[in-house]
């Protein structure tokens, strides 16, 4: 992965999170790629410590993602068809 592609996938992700926050209803979808996407970062950091590609340090990083995995869960749970 280059430079630049790290930066258009920041970038998508952004315009993703702006749309749910202008209407969350509407764009719940965007939640679950989030997590879907924090889940994966996590376990390809893992394997790269596991495989002895990265040090510990990448699980730091990667406990940051699992967080943000967790609160988007939590968002999609807490704001479920028949729960308003």
């Amino acid at each position: 992965m280059t430079t630049g592609d790290f930066g258009l996938g920041v970038l998508l992700f952004g315009l993703g999170y702006l749309l749910v926050a202008i209407a969350p209803d509407r764009n719940r979808g965007f939640v679950q790629l989030g997590v879907l996407g924090k889940v994966l970062v996590v376990l390809g950091m893992v394997q790269r410590f596991v495989s002895g590609v990265g040090t510990r340090w990448v699980l730091v990083a990667a406990l940051g993602d699992l967080v943000f995995a967790v609160l988007y869960g939590r968002f999609l749970w807490r704001t479920r068809a028949g729960t308003r």
